[in-house]
């Protein structure tokens, strides 16, 4: 008997479960990478090995098309453009401490925003082609904090001028004893 014969013989003999063993059946069988097979007209089920993979998946050549396709992160009919927009927005990514994947998804999206939007993609979803494009909102959406100063920042200069009963106050009273209405 080969060495996996008698887990693959064991796994694939039918039994009879109650309902929290058919969980964890499930659970095995998901982690096995199988699937469960009821059969019909009893209580009887079995995980069922995964399929084995064709031979060219594991071969070299699939590997080094893997490979290949990894380190090209921009689509194949990608203009010289794009792909420079494209370094461009992962390196200032990766320059403002984001992580390498994340620098990355950031500019592909955004390229493939602006691809969409200038009609380079063959389809384009109906949110990327309304309003600004990232290029042209140029960091708006950034930092959008209003100007006004908050409670705790008015307190503080309460504080340095010494004006009395500042801790009672609230952020409107302490504008208002500032002179800031």
């Amino acid at each position: 008997m080969a060495p996996g014969a008698a887990a693959t013989a064991l796994l694939t003999t039918p039994v009879s479960l109650n309902l929290s063993t058919r969980a964890l059946l499930r659970y095995s069988a998901h982690m096995l990478s199988g699937s469960i097979r009821y059969f019909p007209g009893s209580q009887g089920m079995r995980i069922a090995p995964k399929e084995p993979p064709c031979e060219y998946a594991t071969s070299k050549a699939a590997w080094r098309h893997r490979a290949e396709r990894e380190e090209k992160a921009m689509p194949r009919g990608s203009s010289p453009k794009r792909e420079r927009q494209y370094e461009h927005i992962k390196d200032s990514g990766k320059k403002r401490g984001m992580s390498e994947d994340r620098a990355e998804e950031m500019a592909a999206r955004t390229v493939n925003k602006e691809r969409a939007r200038s009609g380079e993609a063959k389809s384009a979803s109906r949110s990327s082609t309304q309003g600004k494009s990232p290029s042209q909102r140029g960091g708006e959406k950034s930092g959008n904090r209003s100007k006004k100063p908050t409670r705790d920042e008015l307190y503080q200069e309460a504080k340095s001028r010494g004006i009395e009963g500042r801790s009672s106050m609230n952020k409107e009273q302490l504008a208002k004893a500032l002179g800031r209405s």
